[in-house]
């Protein structure tokens, strides 16, 4: 599973398999090991997600690798796990949506000079996201 090709092949597909459920695909990481290799599929919905959406997001990917090779080889060597749950309250703000999604929550953003903010999302517009912190805005 090293070549960056296949992984983001594979993870395009993900995703669509994940809209499919009405689902957001926040994230998904990949680690290959000699004993197994295991899936993590993060995902999300406005309303939350619970434990049934999950599990069917879950078993349409492994319907999908159980059934599917790349390039004649199967996606995974050996065993594989998959792994599907909701981001928690320590997800990642990913997307310009996603920060509109979040406006009026707290939030914790780090800068590209590695400088923490911490403060109430007060709004995202083309690409600019505005920072309500205890010392003004």
């Amino acid at each position: 599973m090293a070549d960056r090709d296949k992984v983001n092949r594979l993870k395009e597909t993900l995703r669509g398999i994940v809209e499919t459920h009405g689902c957001e695909c926040v994230g998904i990481d990949i680690s290959v090991s000699a004993h197994a290799s295991v899936l993590r599929i993060f995902i999300d919905t406005p309303e939350g997600v619970g434990h049934s959406e999950c599990a069917a997001v879950s078993k349409t990917v492994t319907e999908y690798i159980d059934g599917c090779e790349e390039g004649g080889a199967a996606w995974f060597p050996g065993r594989y796990l998959v792994e599907v749950s909701s981001p928690g309250l320590e997800r990642p703000l990913l997307s310009e949506e996603n920060y509109r999604r979040f406006a009026g929550r707290r939030a914790s953003l780090v800068l590209n000079d590695g400088k923490k903010l911490e403060g109430v999302i007060a709004s995202c517009i083309d690409g600019l996201v505005s920072l309500e912190t205890d010392g003004g805005a």
